[in-house]
């Protein structure tokens, strides 16, 4: 049966397992004077500890202010090329104390794991806790929840928006969150325009305004789309490739989806298409090729490697370039 007193955090979500060992800390200490939650709590990497046997010597002995003492031993995979290093970890899990709590550490993803014996051994012995990546709706409802905890709500404008800025960067997703609940002060709801003036320009926007205009062959519309975009530095240039290449990997699911025979309905409703905007999303899918997307979306990460990897500091009018080479190529 897995022990109490040992836990292992399996995945790569690093920030929901920091909240998780945050929570366990302060659960653990509630009930203590404040010195004990630095005193009787220990935070090593596995790599920087060249002594296992004294990390299990300080977990046998007995707490200096508390119940419990607490130990976190992170990237227990650094582990791997030292057999004793293991043994001596399966030896104290086997028996471990009854007045330390201590929590190992492991980046392995939830699908890869357990990746070894070691590991197939260690889950056996300990109580396993998976973090994975939060992707699609998913990350929408995990979202949703961050509001609700601050006693706000979002709407889904307001939600979608932050994912598409963010992506799935818990931490920084959850910074923005604070910074809205404190922005929107007493009202209870989050609206887009809240994000939009908050969080960032509206880059979707643009870049859906600049696919519309290659779609209807509008050179000029296109180009005064483009100079949204004049003032972004070249991080954000790189989040505008990303939603650019997103929006278009939707447009080239919608075709699949249309050859496959799939209704209106069905294909905004899977790949959550605003109401106000399917009409454009529909025209833009009609009349953008396949093959063109394909090339776009490797023209726009080709471009978004140079933004990341150049000294230039100005990199407008390398945008206007590739979408005049992107408006050029759809016009064949």
């Amino acid at each position: 049966m897995p022990s109490k007193s040992v836990c292992l955090l399996v995945g790569n979500e690093e920030f929901l397992k920091e909240e998780w060992i945050s929570a366990a800390r302060q659960k653990i200490f509630k009930d203590e004077q404040p010195a004990a939650a630095e005193v009787d709590f220990g935070l090593m990497n596995a790599a920087d500890v060249r002594d296992l046997a004294a990390v299990f010597d300080t977990a046998k002995t007995i707490p200096f202010l508390s119940k419990k003492r607490l130990l976190v031993l992170k990237n227990i995979d650094e582990l791997f090329d030292s057999k004793p290093a293991q043994e001596q970890l399966l030896n104290y899990v086997r028996s471990p104390s009854p007045n330390t709590i201590l929590i190992l550490d492991t980046d392995i993803k939830e699908k890869d794991f357990p990746p070894n014996k070691f590991f197939e051994q260690l889950s056996g012995l300990a109580y396993v806790k998976t973090f994975k990546k939060i992707y699609d709706t998913d990350l929408i409802n995990w979202i949703a929840g961050r509001f609700a905890a601050r006693k706000k709500k979002a709407d889904f404008p307001a939600l979608e928006l932050i994912k598409q800025l963010k992506g799935n960067d818990l931490r920084a997703i959850d910074q923005e969150i604070e910074k809205l609940c404190v922005y929107a002060g007493h009202r209870a709801s989050i609206a887009r325009e809240d994000v939009q003036q908050l969080v960032g320009k509206d880059i979707l926007s643009g870049v859906d305004e600049i696919i519309y205009a290659i779609s209807q062959g509008d050179k000029k519309r296109m180009l005064e789309a483009s100079f949204d975009f004049q003032n972004l530095n070249k991080k954000d240039f790189g989040g505008a490739a990303g939603l650019f290449c997103w929006q278009l990997r939707r447009l080239l699911r919608a075709k699949g989806m249309i050859k496959e025979g799939r209704s209106q309905k069905k294909i905004v409703g899977d790949l959550k298409v605003w109401n106000k905007d399917i009409e454009k999303f529909m025209l833009q899918c009609r009349k953008l090729k396949a093959l063109w997307i394909k090339k776009a979306v490797k023209e726009i990460t080709e471009f978004d490697l140079r933004v990341k990897t150049s000294g230039q500091p100005d990199v407008f009018l390398d945008w206007q370039a590739l979408l005049l080479r992107l408006f050029a190529l759809a016009s064949l």
